[in-house]
């Protein structure tokens, strides 16, 4: 899911948007509107060792490794951050098992949220499937 900040719209409920990545602004163009959704989340800024709980299920992509799926409530360690935005964090799922092997990967921040939850909202934009 790309984090995308929104500059214009047709105010047509299946119209068009004007925006840009907010990890890469110089890549930005029109897309259709049905193609994103507001996300409500924290405000905060993620360090390496926090542990968020998902808040949205992310299904990593078929046939692409590196990747960590998510399901709603999962609790996820962070052990990178690149630079900010952070659009995507490196985690690995917490297991209710010691004997299991961790899992790893990339994951959306906007499926984290603080553990446990504090409410302080901020709007954010998710495109939900690729632009063609």
């Amino acid at each position: 899911g790309d984090q995308l900040t929104v500059t214009w719209t047709d105010l047509k409920q299946s119209g068009w948007a004007y925006g840009a990545r907010i990890d890469s602004p110089s890549q930005e163009g029109f897309f259709p509107q049905e193609i994103v959704r507001v996300h409500v989340r924290s405000s905060r800024r993620i360090r390496v060792g926090d542990v968020f709980q998902t808040v949205e299920p992310y299904e990593c992509p078929p046939d692409c490794s590196g990747y960590l799926s998510l399901n709603l409530g999962d609790l996820a360690t962070v052990l990178y951050v690149g630079e900010e935005p952070n659009v995507w964090v490196y985690c690995e799922k917490k297991t209710n098992t010691a004997t299991a092997e961790p899992e790893r990967g990339w994951v959306p921040e906007t499926s984290l949220d603080e553990y446990p939850i504090k409410s302080k909202p901020v709007q954010i934009l998710t495109r939900l499937k690729p632009a063609s």
